[in-house]
């Protein structure tokens, strides 16, 4: 009876430090996977910051870009005002209208119309390249646009595109090749397509610093949870 009692109590003893043993072990494993779980969320909240950091640097960079371009287009377009308004010119108009009865045989040198519209206004040959490849291949005098041997000429030829304001002032060339009304249309032209610029750089702007404004919200409440979490897993007691 007492061999028994005694071969009972070895082997209660036995299966006690068995499953101490079991639960030491278990313990062991748990905190080595607990420091595994704790050191992988580290790297990867690493990455994340170094992620979260090269959005933020890449959206700066874009916005940097946009308003170099908007500061250029800026400039373009005060320089081009500025222009516009040191420079008014009277506008080119192409197309026959009804002439004097004293220029009833006028002829346009360009497309040899006769009594139709003057030379400037041909609608045929619009361009003052053009219109000065007419003229130096049949040698016309570019400031009267007549032909005739003597050099300089000397007619009197005012330009009423650039003297405007100065009628009676005499130019170096004929009204219908002055390339002031052309430069007056394309500085209008580009000036339109630099207040457009003006406004898709403004509108992009706005869209980068919104950009940017979530992406620091983002990453703000993400270390916030961050933070959370480490301060939940401090205060969690060890399995023992």
């Amino acid at each position: 009876m007492h061999k028994l009692e005694r071969e009972c109590q070895v082997r209660m003893h036995q299966i006690v430090e068995g499953m101490e043993a079991k639960q030491r072990a278990f313990t062991r494993q748990f905190h080595e996977l607990k420091e595994m779980l704790q050191e992988a969320k580290s790297v990867f909240n690493r990455k994340g910051s170094k992620r979260k950091h090269d959005v933020e640097e890449e959206l700066l960079e874009k916005r940097r870009i946009c308003e170099q371009k908007l500061r250029r287009s800026e400039k373009e377009l005060k320089d081009l005002d500025r222009f516009l308004s040191n420079n008014i010119v009277r506008e080119r108009h192409s197309g026959d209208r009804i002439l004097k009865n004293s220029e009833a045989t006028l002829p346009s040198i360009f497309c040899r119309a006769i009594g139709r519209h003057y030379s400037d206004a041909c609608p045929a040959v619009r361009t003052v390249d053009e219109r000065l490849r007419s003229i130096k291949s049949t040698d016309r005098c570019l400031i009267c646009i007549e032909i005739h041997p003597e050099r300089p000429c000397v007619k009197k030829i005012s330009c009423f595109y650039c003297n405007q304001l100065r009628p009676h002032e005499k130019t170096d060339h004929h009204a219908s090749i002055c390339r002031r009304p052309e430069e007056f249309v394309e500085a209008q032209r580009k000036r339109w397509e630099t207040m457009a610029e003006v406004d898709k750089y403004r509108r992009m702007l706005d869209d980068c610093d919104a950009d940017i404004r979530a992406a620091r919200q983002m990453a703000y409440r993400k270390q916030s949870e961050e933070c959370g979490t480490s301060r939940m897993s401090k205060t969690q007691k060890p399995i023992e």
